[in-house]
């Protein structure tokens, strides 16, 4: 039964109207006719409807009276959090000096600034990579392009061992326009030319031996390992089990004299690296083995152009710009298991990350009045306030002496010997904890960062502003990551659970609450599974709770999200705090069942043919995404449930312009190899990540479902470039 609201004061107008006319006789009894054309009754209606609103009003909880019964429960509004953005700049420098910009340096798209995260050096210049992409031998209509080929493999011949096939190539262009897939290439490289300005100065080039760059990573969708074993390495919070061995790129840079008469490719120490081995958008800090006169591009011998390991050619109008050539594979995660990277969009030269938040300075709040739980409004708001991510030093003068003051999420466990203070991000209101600074001591903070909001969340070109005028900037990718604050209704929607639960982890939804609402931490979807013991697989350890989490993501972009570690060990440290005693805790990142899917259906008349077969595995990549809100569920495709193929055909009916399904054909990633199944069983703690997917028309044959996943690169045999179409 639901709880009935009480009203205060029930009186309607007709109520009200009907109570004043029944004083008339006793105060006014002269007062006899009351038609309702008499001055004195409209009079009275008028104030029975002017006290009908009022009582209206009055029936109303006001706003504020709603924050201060939040405030009282512990229940502040959750603040904004902040957008990132990966920048790339373009020095205008025409000369080798190098561009330093400092950290916090304003990036800006309109009103919406960003922030720059740490230093970084900007070098005259551009990176242009590419790929050595498989192509097919010249055909014999292609007269004149095989005999251009002859002197190459003449050249080559005696360099090889007889019978040494050629690995023919083109050469793709990793430009941002479309995206170029490394798992095609004949060895598995990504190539990078690092081009000086097109009017370049007399002026001698500032790089040395030692000199750091950076560069710019954007995959066209991040990727998973499918024979990774997360569960393996599990341990309880809060140790999170063993690291995966970090994925890592091999980074070489071409040096000018050859070795032998073959490419000399000496070691790039990789000084930073946060794209998970290139499996993600990040930035990579490179730093010269040289100077850079040793790596100017060799001079090839004649008719090996391109071929082996020297630089695949360029026009003549890039060749001649060419200050480095680098290059990169991903290194395999154990003998004899190759690893592709995904498919690129981008790589671009001086590359950084910036948030959404520009940095204050110190700020004097006032002087303390000895009393508990002081409160002190900060400079400007929001504020990014979260006492992991972004903790605010605040300070208070003691005896003469500036303390700092340890800033917490909650000043629940706060006694009355703790210089605790917490700061809610959404207003930038100070409070301190039972003890707050005595008579006449100053308060200060030392620091902090503003802003956040869905505003940050800017699309890709638009940050084209910087406060730096030696320099261009620009976001290739949207910026991410930014939310507005918490709206009162939606505090007021988690009264409820929060008052059930009291801030601790005892049910399945408890967890999987919590973990979602973990601050900082970006997590879409949280699942239970109790009794669950990772490391053995078994689901009779009594007092085990394991928890799945899946970061926000984009599943257009990463059909298969993995929370970072960082993430990982926030949720993990916010339930720890929150379970019980007794309880043993796993905070894990998925387990991935890669799947493939083909189908062939028939397009109604009247419906455009491509755009309903793309509009269907639209809906099937969807259907089985792991994330809310898709899914057959709404919140992602369900732990442990099957994936069936006539499910998914009645997934593929729903979509308009669909006459019928003729046939579809389901894979499944199985002990290294793709196997065709009707129904794929997963395992309790498993969803399924569709690694490709392929709609023809039915009249067409149906392809095998694997047919669209890039193999893995083979052994490359000689690499020779067959260029059909290279403008100068």
């Amino acid at each position: 039964m639901n709880l009935p609201t009480p009203l205060l004061d029930d009186a309607s107008f007709e109520t009200l109207s009907r109570q004043l006319r029944q004083r008339i006789p006793a105060l006014t009894p002269e007062w006899t006719d009351w038609n309702a054309s008499d001055p004195g009754i409209a009079l009275l209606d008028l104030v029975a409807h002017a006290t009908e609103g009022l009582l209206w009003r009055f029936n109303q909880i006001p706003e504020a009276t709603q924050l201060a019964f939040l405030r009282l429960l512990g229940l502040p509004l959750r603040p904004p959090t902040a957008a990132r953005a990966l920048l790339a700049f373009t020095s205008k420098q025409r000369s080798g000096a190098l561009e330093t910009l400092a950290q916090d340096l304003p990036a800006r798209a309109g009103a919406v600034a960003f922030a720059l995260e740490r230093e970084t050096p900007v070098w005259p210049g551009e990176a242009l990579a590419l790929l050595r992409q498989r192509t097919a031998a010249p055909a014999p209509e292609e007269r004149e392009l095989g005999e251009s080929l002859r002197p190459t493999l003449a050249a080559l011949a005696p360099r090889h061992a007889s019978g040494t096939a050629p690995a023919f190539y083109d050469v793709a262009m990793i430009d941002g326009q479309a995206a170029q897939d490394p798992a095609l290439a004949v060895d598995g490289c990504v190539w990078v030319a690092w081009l000086a300005p097109e009017k370049p100065s007399e002026a001698p080039p500032a790089w040395q031996r030692g000199s750091r760059f950076t560069l710019g990573w954007w995959p066209a969708a991040e990727t998973t390992d499918p024979d990774d074993d997360a569960l393996a390495r599990a341990e309880a919070c809060p140790g999170l089990g063993a690291a995966r061995a970090p994925r890592t790129l091999e980074w070489r840079v071409l040096a000018h004299d050859l070795l032998n008469g073959r490419a000399d490719w000496r070691p790039l120490s990789v000084t930073a690296d946060d794209t998970d081995g290139g499996t993600r958008a990040g930035v990579i800090e490179l730093e010269l083995p040289a100077a850079p006169d040793d790596l100017l591009p060799p001079l090839v011998p004649e008719g090996l152009e391109g071929t082996e390991d020297f630089p695949p050619p360029l026009p003549p109008a890039l060749a001649g710009r060419v200050r480095l050539w680098l290059k990169a594979w991903p290194t395999p995660p154990a003998a004899g298991q190759p690893r592709t990277l995904p498919p690129l969009q981008l790589v671009a030269a001086n590359a950084a990350w910036a948030l959404q938040a520009l940095p204050r300075g110190a700020e004097y709040l006032g002087r303390g009045d000895g009393q508990p739980q002081q409160r002190y409004r900060l400079g400007a708001a929001p504020v990014l306030a979260d006492a992991v991510l972004h903790p605010v030093q605040v300070e208070v003068e003691e005896a003469g002496v500036w303390v700092p003051w340890q800033h917490v999420d909650t000043l629940d466990l706060s006694g009355a010997e703790d210089r605790h203070c917490r700061i809610d991000g959404a207003s930038g209101e100070l409070q301190f904890g039972l003890r707050g600074p005595q008579l006449g001591e100053r308060v200060r903070v030392a620091g902090y960062r503003v802003g956040g909001g869905a505003a940050g969340n800017v699309g890709a070109g638009a940050l084209t502003r910087c406060d730096n005028t030696q320099v261009t900037v620009l976001n290739p990718e949207p910026a991410r990551g930014g939310r507005d604050a918490e709206a009162l209704e939606a505090a007021l929607q988690r009264v409820p659970a929060e008052v059930t639960r009291r801030d601790r982890a005892v049910t399945a939804d408890d967890f999987r609450a919590l973990a979602e609402a973990t601050p900082g931490a970006e997590i879409a979807r949280a699942e239970v599974l109790p009794l669950f013991d990772p490391r053995t697989r078994s689901f009779e350890r009594t007092g085990a709770v394991s928890v799945i989490v899946w970061p926000e993501a984009d599943t257009a972009l990463v059909p298969a999200p993995v929370p970072a570690a960082s993430q990982r060990t926030a949720v993990c440290a916010w339930l720890d705090a929150r379970r019980l005693v007794g309880t043993e805790l796993f905070v894990l990142a998925p387990s991935y069942r890669r799947i493939a899917v083909s189908c062939a259906v028939a397009v109604e008349p009247g419906f455009g043919p491509e755009a309903a077969r793309s509009l269907a595995a639209q809906i099937l990549r969807r259907y089985v995404s792991p994330l809310p809100p898709d899914g057959p569920l709404g919140r992602g495709w369900p732990l442990g449930r099957a994936v069936r193929d006539r499910e998914l055909t009645a997934a593929v009916l729903q979509v308009d312009g669909i006459e019928y399904v003729e046939a579809l054909r389901l894979a499944v990633w199985q002990d290294g190899a793709w196997v065709e199944q009707a129904t794929v069983t997963l395992q309790p703690w498993e969803v399924v990540e569709l690694a490709a997917v392929q709609v023809v028309e039915a009249s067409q044959p149906l392809p095998a479902p694997q047919d669209a996943v890039a193999p893995p690169p083979a052994a490359p045999a000689v690499a020779v470039p067959v260029i059909r179409d290279l403008c100068g």
